[in-house]
């Protein structure tokens, strides 16, 4: 969702006028949980619902269309018994030994081709270069985490937005990284799995590192990196520099933007039926019982809009999503019926502010999106 992060540190935007209004707040605030939650209930409810409804792209991993595909950041570290000190992340340097010459050799890990691409789905440039720029490169994101909760402790439990779309979710198990994800509504997990030893021998830390996509949804593991290990990532960084041939660690780098852009790229959206849509989304939405269902209800307005869903699969689905007497709220009733309906499953109470302001701003107008 392109520019969702607009005014991030800027000066205070005026009261919000319209739910979009309030989705760009907290985008701009770094609150993307409640930002794309805003925007569900203004697909819902909003006056101008078709602006937003015409922004869904395809999502070939999750296999539905989507308005924003939101990542996770995870780390999982497992320490070695009595290890303590500097995980020496990947990335880092150490004083390698140079007996008789001989420095560690081997395969860094990475894969052909320089840096590029963007993160999938944000419509921005350099999404995933910027991030884990911003992390330190590779290694950055361990850096400061090693040595606490050894052995894959839930030492950090509270996310954090890095950038619009990209969210840090601590360190801990992948079980309850994964936990987290789901409850943020977090579409996919990149987990760094960080394996952390000390080589007495030669006082060094071989940090062993593999990136790990997973599907928040199925908790499915879709694609992982090899293990890159810092000792080697060094010395083929240092090599690859005295004969001016691409950092390594870029190329790594490259290779995870691939692994996300790949399963995760917002598309064109593909033919589809009002039979293929009933079977393989209005029944799955239904039998899932999502705790908020506004990214659901969001998905069959899509559908309806798009002449995939008749009005009566539109009502029996919202029916068994909320139950008949908020779903006449929500498709029959006035603008602050909608509103009071949508509220109920918002963090945020919207009701009463717009309340004062029906009929000013389209509710279109502010609208953060613009996906490729």
């Amino acid at each position: 969702m392109g520019g969702m992060g607009g005014g991030m540190g800027g000066e205070r935007q005026p009261d919000p006028k319209t739910l979009v209004e309030f989705a760009s707040q907290s985008f701009a605030a770094g609150n993307d949980k409640q930002g794309i939650e805003l925007t569900y209930a203004a697909a819902i409810a909003g006056d101008n619902y078709a602006d937003i409804l015409s922004k869904y792209r395809w999502v070939d991993a999750i296999k539905q269309p989507a308005l924003a595909v939101r990542i996770g950041i995870g780390i999982q570290v497992t320490e070695a018994k009595g290890f303590s000190g500097d995980p020496k992340p990947i990335g880092s340097d150490q004083q390698l030994p140079q007996v008789g010459g001989n420095r560690p050799s081997g395969n860094a890990g990475g894969g052909p081709g320089g840096l590029g691409g963007e993160m999938p789905g944000m419509g921005g440039e350099g999404g995933m270069d910027e991030m884990m720029g911003g992390m330190g490169g590779m290694g950055g994101a361990m850096g400061g985490m090693g040595g606490e909760g050894g052995g894959g402790g839930e030492s950090a439990k509270n996310s954090s937005a890095i950038m619009p779309g990209v969210t840090m979710l601590g360190q801990g198990t992948a079980d309850g990284i994964l936990g987290r994800a789901a409850a943020e509504g977090i579409d996919a997990v990149l987990l760094f799995d960080v394996q952390v030893v000390s080589v007495a021998k030669v006082k060094l830390v071989r940090n062993t590192t593999t990136l790990q996509l997973f599907d928040v949804a199925s908790r499915r593991k879709i694609q992982s990196t090899s293990a890159l290990v810092n000792i080697l990532m060094q010395n083929e960084r240092e090599k690859a520099k005295k004969e001016k041939k691409p950092d390594p660690l870029d190329t790594a780098i490259e290779k995870v933007i691939k692994m996300l852009d790949m399963s995760y790229k917002m598309r064109k959206m593909p033919f589809l039926t009002a039979e293929i849509v009933q079977s393989n989304r209005l029944i799955p939405l239904v039998s899932d019982k999502p705790s908020n269902p506004l990214r659901a209800l969001a998905e069959v307005m899509y559908y309806h809009q798009n002449k995939l869903c008749p009005d009566e699969d539109r009502k029996t689905t919202f029916d068994l999503l909320v139950g008949p007497q908020i779903a006449d709220k929500m498709l029959n009733g006035s603008k602050q019926d909608k509103l009071v309906a949508v509220d109920v499953y918002l963090d945020v109470e919207t009701a009463k502010v717009l309340e004062q302001s029906q009929g000013e701003n389209p509710e279109g107008s502010g609208f953060p999106g613009g996906t490729n």
